[in-house]
C-alpha cells in the first residue's frame, strides 16, 4: 500500500539494488556466530564441514526469499540447517552432503 508520504509499506519486496547488501549481512550474521565459527574450526560437520557453513548460509538467504512474511517456520529452518552441518538430522528438506556422502567412492 502506498502512504500519502509516497513511502510504501506491506510490501515484501526487496528492491534489486537491495538484495546484495541484504546477502552481505546475512553472510556477516552467520560469520560473527560463535557455535557456526566452531563448528568449522573443529570440523564438527566432518571434513567439508566450510561447505556445509557456506551451504547454510546460502539456505539461510533464499529462505528468506521464498518465505516472505511467513515468520513461524524461522526456527526450523535454522534447526535444520544446524542438523546438517553437524550431521544430525533434524528434518526431511535438509540438502547439505552427509558424512555418507562425503566417503563415498567417486563414480
Amino acid at each position: 500500500m502506498e502512504l500519502r508520504s509516497g513511502s510504501v509499506v506491506g510490501s515484501h519486496l526487496l528492491p534489486p539494488a537491495a538484495k546484495p547488501m541484504f546477502e552481505e549481512g546475512v553472510r556477516l550474521v552467520f560469520r560473527r556466530w560463535t557455535a557456526l565459527a566452531l563448528a568449522v574450526e573443529n570440523q564438527w560437520g566432518g571434513a567439508n564441514t566450510a561447505d556445509k557453513a557456506n551451504w547454510l548460509v546460502q539456505e539461510a538467504t533464499e529462505w528468506f526469499y521464498r518465505n516472505k512474511g511467513e515468520r513461524s517456520a524461522g526456527s526450523w529452518v535454522l534447526e535444520s540447517c544446524w542438523g546438517a552441518l553437524c550431521d544430525r538430522p533434524a528434518g526431511t528438506r535438509s540438502r547439505a552432503p552427509s558424512r555418507a556422502q562425503e566417503q563415498r567412492p567417486a563414480t
